[in-house]
């Protein structure tokens, strides 16, 4: 009986190597530089982008409207100081994330954060 319990925890703990090497292997995306116009048509690649927008700090300081004319209308709440836009969903063997661009705002409207 111990020896089934070790090789069935064998078998489970190769499988998740496996499963993880085969996700480095074929489910890593290249991060790309921020295209405005290729944000704006394709809302499911937007994942690609978002690590350049954070690195090159592209929004900080920008007020509220020119967050939107920079990266679209997103049906954010001009009250809300925390504003969201779709990325899209990130290949990944275990699961598909939604995911989301986090955009911070002051008292003052003008952008302090921003984080996925």
């Amino acid at each position: 009986m111990l020896k089934l319990v070790i090789l069935f925890i064998l078998v489970v703990l190769i499988f998740y190597l496996l499963a993880f090497v085969i996700n480095l292997l074929f489910y890593n995306y290249e991060h790309k530089t921020f295209n405005k116009k290729k944000w704006l048509v394709n809302r499911e690649e937007r994942y690609l982008y978002v690590k350049d927008l954070i690195k090159s700090k592209h929004l900080m300081g920008l007020t509220k409207i020119e967050v939107i004319d920079f990266l679209g209308y997103e049906f954010n709440d001009m009250n809300s100081n925390k504003w969201t836009y779709f990325i899209g969903r990130t290949p990944d063997f275990f699961r598909i994330r939604k995911r989301k661009l986090l955009i911070y705002f002051s008292k003052e409207n003008k952008v302090i954060r921003v984080s996925d």
